[in-house]
């Protein structure tokens, strides 16, 4: 049993050629099976992206992720259709830290951690910013941003694991004052930052268009940042990634 800190940052190792190819940044998570299916590897030079299959994985020890073959690690612009169950996945980088309720409706403290088997990606428990240790027998539903716990968790009435109203309003004006002085920079999904990766100086290779029928990135068109922008405005980024040469 591995807890992702063990894992993120670890160099995936083929036992075929004994090389090294990417390196662990996080993992896609099948929320119903909640499992692990695929770790997302960069690769050690700063560009690109790669997934390993948790079947492919042989174990995971304190220095690798070991694999049969280097080849198990894919190009994740390789991967059409996973690129675009992507879209929608959830990733361990949103379990960590998400909000945590029980089914009764008490807010409890989020998820700074989880574990699971390396063998099977099985998530075996949640790990909760108390230090509280939740099995994954428990766990009712695993969503993006909010976790609920199938639990009678009684707290205590003075207790508040998030800040009080007045507090919050206070918190949300210092913030909004930050944001007018300084803009702050947009940090890109490991998933957004691959795709762009893979999109960038592609040609479409047919018109696409919106719901409604009307082109909106017409043929022939060269992909660029602006394109993927509009692509993303008009909801058609599915559609693109499909789409180019």
């Amino acid at each position: 049993m591995k807890q992702t800190k063990q894992v993120l940052g670890l160099p995936v190792m083929g036992m075929k050629e004994g090389m090294t190819q990417g390196i662990a940044v996080d993992f896609m998570v099948d929320p119903e099976a909640k499992r692990i299916r695929y770790i997302i590897l960069k690769n050690e030079i700063g560009y690109g992206f790669r997934v390993i299959a948790i079947e492919d994985v042989k174990g995971i020890g304190t220095n690798y992720i070991m694999t049969t073959t280097v080849d198990n690690a894919k190009k994740l612009y390789e991967c059409p259709d996973l690129l675009k169950e992507m879209e929608s996945a959830l990733f361990g980088s949103d379990l960590l830290g998400a909000k945590v309720l029980s089914v009764v409706g008490n807010i409890l403290p989020e998820v700074r951690e989880f574990t699971f088997d390396e063998q099977t990606g099985n998530i075996e428990s949640l790990i909760l910013a108390n230090g509280k240790d939740y099995a994954a027998s428990v766990i009712a539903t695993l969503a993006r941003d909010v976790v609920f716990l199938d639990i009678v968790d009684q707290q205590p009435e003075e207790e508040y694991f998030f800040e009080k109203p007045e507090e919050v309003v206070a918190a949300v004006e210092e913030v909004v004052e930050e944001v007018v002085e300084e803009e702050q920079p947009v940090q890109l999904s490991a998933y957004a930052m691959a795709q762009r990766e893979f999109l960038l100086g592609h040609t479409v290779n047919f018109d696409i268009v919106d719901s409604t029928g009307k082109v909106v990135i017409a043929q022939g068109t060269v992909v660029t940042d602006e394109v993927i922008a509009y692509a993303e405005k008009m909801d058609v980024s599915a559609d693109l990634a499909l789409n180019v040469d």
